[in-house]
């Protein structure tokens, strides 16, 4: 069975689901709480509205969550259940989970750590398919030129950059 989880942050209300193996699905704040259920129930199959009591692991993405929308580094070591993830894309996942906190990296230079160096738009394809922001931290990719880029999340480019300002002041 898949829980799903809402809660509020810093930033307004959240939401994420959760399977026995981890996280699927990450929905950051910018939405009501009725559309963020709908976009859960839509993605999912088999999900039902919080499991209680909620297990360790809703507990600290709850926590690990909060905190990053209060401007606290938060590592989101988590496991993540993707089973509807492509090799390429779980390839591209991996390798963004290893962007700290703070930093910002190119489509590029993501295409080239994962072995295409020509494929840019492949990872930006990827990206914007990433069903766990935050634990796949993909607002940290920008474009060569240093501008945003897109962003699929509630929000797109306004959340992204908020986020990166986040980040980047706890990081001064």
């Amino acid at each position: 069975m898949i829980c799903y989880y809402l809660f509020k942050t810093a930033k307004g209300e959240a939401g994420f689901a959760l399977s026995p193996a981890g996280i699927r699905r990450v929905i950051l704040p910018g939405l009501k709480p009725a559309l963020i259920r709908e976009q859960l129930a839509e993605a999912l199959d088999e999900v039902a509205s919080g499991c209680f009591p909620p297990p360790p692991l809703a507990q600290r993405f709850v926590e690990e969550a909060k905190a990053f929308f209060e401007g606290q580094p938060a590592a989101f070591d988590l496991p993540v259940d993707l089973p509807e993830a492509s090799a390429f894309e779980l390839k591209v996942y991996r390798a963004l989970q290893k962007v700290g906190y703070g930093q910002v990296r190119s489509y590029g230079w993501l295409a080239e750590k994962v072995g295409v160096p020509a494929g840019a738009r492949a990872v930006g394809a990827a990206l914007a398919k990433n069903p766990v922001p935050l634990i796949v931290p993909c607002h940290r990719i920008v474009r060569a030129d240093g501008s945003l880029g897109g962003f699929s999340a509630a929000g797109g480019a306004r959340l992204k950059q908020w986020m990166l300002k986040l980040e980047a002041k706890k990081k001064e």
